[in-house]
């Protein structure tokens, strides 16, 4: 934390409360304030002198050289950056919507550079994104990002300067796997889009965390999507959540996104604040939808830039943007734990209904919790064909909840939490059969892979447990899915082949 020595290097990392081992500041991200930083230092040593924003001079003296930089706006001290090393770089251009354009930079040790490519293509990317999907346009003459291979986080979204851990800018077909190439995509993404989601508009105290990060892990999941396969992404990101959210909310140490109290900040960047974080995000975007989501968005960086917001304005910002009312919606921040859904099924003169029975189980130092609001996207369909309800948003509200899904000559097949569409458990009893043909003809993505999955675990606990298993039904389901993915062929050669994408959750 602070400024410190690497190989030769001097490198800062201020946030949460690094910024305080440099030099005395009121070290809170609601002091913003404007920063000139002249850098000094032996030409030979320190050849690269880099800092925040606009270098607007520099100059020699002797063995020495020196550089003035300049951050026209105002931030927080968590966002200081300064870096001087020995380093080279691999330079680019970007020109913004409105006709701007930036200098970009990535900066690494010598014999590192044939390996930034693929960064600063996705950085490239990510401007462009933001400026289509948010209207937010870059706004400083220079880019810079440095890779540092000892760097204590995995990157950090300094102003101007963002500082990376090498594992997420370093790339090629000889050492990089896709899943390496993906990382690199999604963590560059990530910072840059922290120059809206962070840095414009920051954090007014460290409770608030997951205003910026829960916010700007959905524009990156949502941004790696449109790179490459929607699907593939959400059963990626819905995987790491149930692998390690959900057992977090489970567990001793189970908290709010926005909790009460902390004993170390350093603790509270947990994949509840990011990516629990991101779900709630999420789903008040599937509540408003695109159109009213964006109006809120608008509004949320408009009315507070330059200033250090909460989690309460940006859900002010929806309600008033996209029209809607959230007060129920709020005790997502203020509740941990998993939501779980009892669902079941019936039938009254042929119109069939689900009941919904909503609980959130006790967590440490809440034992007792209110239903949430949440979107729960379903459909349902007969299995013959002969009906079916389209895809099909439902608000949850109360303790139980009651919907209809209309006329079915017999039980239908019922696809819920489509897209997963909230951050639930789900708790509901399908047969073989109904999984098989929604693991074969589903239209979300998403929940035909739920389906497919349930059904094979099924299957292999029928096996174990000495019971009846239909194999066949789940070959039959798999042999589907693989008929049905067909791939995309890239219109140039490409130079890493086994980046391909194709149509659906398979890759070459």
């Amino acid at each position: 934390m602070g400024l410190y020595a690497s190989n030769n290097m001097l490198c800062t990392q201020c946030e949460a409360e690094g910024f305080r081992r440099i030099t005395f500041h009121p070290d809170r991200p609601d002091v913003l304030s404007r920063y000139k930083v002249r850098m000094a230092g032996d030409k030979t040593l320190f050849p690269i002198l880099l800092s925040n924003g606009n270098c607007i001079a520099a100059g020699e003296e002797g063995n020495n050289h020196w550089a003035l930089w300049e951050d026209p706006w105002p931030k927080p001290s968590y966002l200081f950056a300064l870096v001087a090393g020995d380093l080279v770089v691999n330079r680019d251009e970007f020109v913004t919507l409105s006709g701007r354009k930036v200098e970009l930079g990535i900066w690494v040790r010598e014999g590192d550079v044939e390996r930034t490519g693929h960064a600063m293509k996705a950085l490239k990317d990510s401007m462009a994104w933001d400026e289509r999907v948010y209207g937010r346009e870059y706004d400083l003459d220079l880019f810079n990002i440095v890779a540092v291979s000892d760097f204590n986080m995995g990157a950090m979204e300094n102003k101007g300067l963002n500082i990376f851990n090498t594992r997420y800018i370093l790339a090629d077909p000889d050492t990089a796997t896709d899943l390496d190439y993906d990382g690199v995509e999604g963590v560059v993404a990530h910072e840059y889009f922290h120059n809206w989601s962070g840095n414009r508009v920051t954090c007014r105290d460290w409770f608030q965390l997951s205003l910026k990060e829960g916010f700007t892990v959905f524009r990156d999941q949502n941004f790696s999507a449109d790179m490459g396969s929607p699907p593939v992404k959400r059963i990626e990101d819905v995987r790491l959540l149930r692998a390690a959210q959900f057992p977090e909310d489970a567990g001793p140490l189970a908290h709010p996104i926005r909790p009460d109290s902390y004993q170390e900040i350093s603790n509270f960047y947990t994949a509840t604040v990011y990516n629990k974080g991101a779900e709630i995000i999420r789903m008040m975007a599937t509540l408003l939808g695109p159109e009213r989501f964006r109006k809120g968005t608008d509004l949320y960086f408009d009315r507070h830039d330059g200033e250090a917001a909460t989690c309460e304005d940006f859900v002010r910002a929806m309600e008033e943007g996209g029209g809607i009312d959230l007060t129920q919606f709020r005790r997502w921040y203020e509740q941990a734990g998993t939501p779980r859904l009892k669902l079941s099924l019936g039938e009254a003169d042929g119109e069939w209904f689900l009941d919904v029975a909503q609980t959130v189980p006790p967590t440490p130092g809440q034992p007792d919790k209110r239903p949430a609001m949440m979107p729960l996207r379903l459909a349902a369909f007969a299995m013959d064909g002969s009906a079916q309800l389209p895809d099909t948003l439902a608000v949850l509200s109360g303790a139980t909840q009651r919907i209809s899904l209309g006329r079915f000559a017999a039980r239908p097949a019922l696809s819920v939490n489509r897209g997963f569409s909230a951050p639930v458990i789900i708790d509901f009893e399908r047969a073989p059969g109904e999984l098989a043909w929604l693991a074969a003809h589903d239209d979300d993505p998403f929940a035909r892979y739920e389906a497919l999955q349930q059904l094979m675990l099924d299957t292999l606990v029928a096996a174990v447990s000495g019971e009846k298993a239909d194999a066949g039904a789940v070959i039959d389901a798999i042999g589907r899915t693989i008929a049905a993915a067909r791939p995309i062929r890239p219109s140039s050669p490409k130079p890493y082949c086994c980046r391909a994408r194709l149509s659906s959750a398979t890759r070459c």
